[in-house]
């Protein structure tokens, strides 16, 4: 799943810097972050999978944000 979001959306987008777990991780790691290694990491660790990812043929929306999902919601 983690693979095809970051194919239809921009793998910057999924990755939760806010979390614990991000901040965990050695600061070398972090600075050098490539889409494959965040992607490693996003299934090693699933909290730093950004939540929720809401997925539909049209669009994905990462993350959650009361006005946000009223537009989506309102235009379905």
């Amino acid at each position: 799943m983690v693979e095809r979001w970051a194919g239809r959306i921009d793998w910057q987008k999924l990755l939760n810097t806010r979390s614990l777990t991000w901040r965990k991780l050695p600061e070398v790691d972090r600075a050098a972050m490539s889409k494959d290694s965040a992607l490693a990491s996003m299934l090693e660790h699933p909290t730093l999978v950004k939540r929720p990812v809401l997925e539909c043929s049209k669009f994905i929306a990462v993350g959650f944000s009361p006005d946000n999902y009223k537009a989506i919601f309102m235009q379905t």
